[in-house]
């Protein structure tokens, strides 16, 4: 076979630090999210992305923003390439995707760009034969950056991320540099630059997306707790023990028993203990004249409509469908506007999560296996929405009938061989014989 292109580096051996802390679980102090103050650090957000109303939107919209995609790889401008080439090309990427999992990776780098702003790789390469491939590539957890060394402290000298405070800029030559706790007590280690696909999404303000929200969360922690409490007030409510006046003077004077505070003696003891002793697995027989009530309960209403209020306000801070006043309504339920405002949402989370994994490839064509300098690699994601085939069909057989497409043109749309001219004219006769008129 013909050699298509030449390796421009070769790797003898794989390249790439094999320090970075890779494993789910931390290396660096993660305390368990608290409602009691707002704490916005790297531990209170990886807390919040199992909080119910995060989780239940961002696990959706990465599935629906990210479903899929095909590779798509251009030449260079001006150049065309022999189909051999294209599919070499494709072929080689093909197998670096087996390492890099790109799809897995971009939904990664949505919840961490989201959550932190930053997401971070590590990878190291290795010549296979003609080609030079990621070897490894593995997330870096980006809580694991939270901690500046000591060294590094001087602000006058050196910019430190807001949040995640192991990322660091030196003032005086831009130079970047990041350290990673990887042990619970020990210095951060710091990771090569050249070692990471680093990813950036730089927003307004010093807090990421997740973070900005870190009071309201904390807020539907505190809603939650008193829904809880208001839930079980109306399963066990407060009861209210009372003795009927007549009884206790037919006791008084049909009876020995003294009346002591207006009750006959020892019954408000008994009252007293009924009322503190109640409860589902608990029954009293009552003397005759005495009554145990439960006054009506309320707040759970109120408490349940804070609740689905601040879910609301949590979701729409995700998914901003109140642009196009669609407050209240689901996805699943919104409006064409509402749809297409997430379609062109998710073109945005692509531009930031999947453009860098486009770009990577590319650096996999050019600067590691010698293909020219301008070839570009394209991710063709699938529709968001499923194609509406019956609609389609009656827009083809419209165009057909008003003369707007061809017979040959609509047979390609719908995936069937061109005809020639007798067949064309073989299928009007037939059209004609059958339904009694033209096409």
């Amino acid at each position: 076979m013909t050699k298509i292109h030449r390796p421009y580096k070769k790797l003898t051996n794989a390249a790439g630090s094999t320090r970075p802390a890779v494993s789910s679980q931390p290396a660096y102090a993660a305390n368990t999210y608290t409602a009691r103050s707002t704490a916005i650090n790297p531990a209170s957000i990886v807390s919040a992305f199992s909080v119910p109303p995060i989780q239940e939107a961002i696990v959706p919209i990465a599935m629906a923003a990210f479903p899929g995609f095909d590779v798509e790889i251009i030449p260079p401008d001006g150049q065309i390439w022999p189909e051999a080439k294209l599919q070499e090309a494709k072929k080689g990427l093909g197998v670096a995707h087996k390492v890099v999992k790109p799809l897995e990776s971009i939904r990664w780098a949505y919840y961490d760009t989201i959550g932190f702003r930053h997401s971070i790789f590590n990878y190291s390469l290795k010549t296979d034969g003609n080609w030079t491939i990621p070897d490894t590539f593995n997330r870096l957890p980006a809580e694991s950056f939270g901690k500046a060394p000591a060294n590094a402290s001087d602000s006058n000298k050196f910019w430190r991320d807001p949040l995640l405070q192991g990322i660091i800029v030196d003032r005086a030559s831009g130079e970047k540099h990041f350290y990673q706790s990887q042990s619970l007590y020990g210095e951060p280690v710091e990771v090569p630059e050249e070692e990471l696909l680093h990813i950036f999404w730089e927003l307004p303000g010093n807090q990421s997306i997740l973070a900005s929200i870190m009071p309201t969360i904390d807020f539907w922690h505190y809603v939650r707790k008193c829904l809880g409490l208001s839930v079980q007030r109306v399963g066990v409510p407060n009861a209210v023990a009372t003795f009927d006046l007549e009884a206790a003077k037919w006791l008084s004077e049909n009876t020995d028993t003294s009346i002591v505070n207006g009750l006959p003696s020892g019954i408000k003891d008994l009252m007293d203990e009924v009322v503190k002793s109640q409860s589902i697995g608990t029954a009293f027989n009552l003397p005759p004249g005495g009554k145990l009530e439960y006054p009506a309960t309320t707040g759970a209403e109120a408490a349940q409509a804070i609740d689905q209020y601040i879910e609301r306000k949590l979701l729409l801070h995700l998914v901003p469908t109140q642009i196009l006043d669609t407050m209240g309504q689901t996805l699943s339920k919104s409006s064409q506007p509402a749809l297409d405002l997430f379609t062109i949402l998710s073109q945005g989370w692509r531009e930031v999560c999947a453009a860098p994994f486009e770009h990577f490839d590319e650096a996999i064509l050019i600067g590691y296996n010698g293909f020219e300098d301008g070839t570009r690699v394209f991710y063709n994601w699938w529709p968001i929405k499923q194609e509406d085939k019956v609609a389609e069909n009656n827009i083809l057989v419209s165009h057909i009938a008003n003369g707007i497409v061809s017979i040959n043109e609509a047979r390609k749309k719908a995936g069937y061989e061109e005809l020639a001219a007798a067949g064309i004219n073989a299928l009007i006769d037939e059209h004609s014989r059958l339904n009694g008129g033209m096409i």
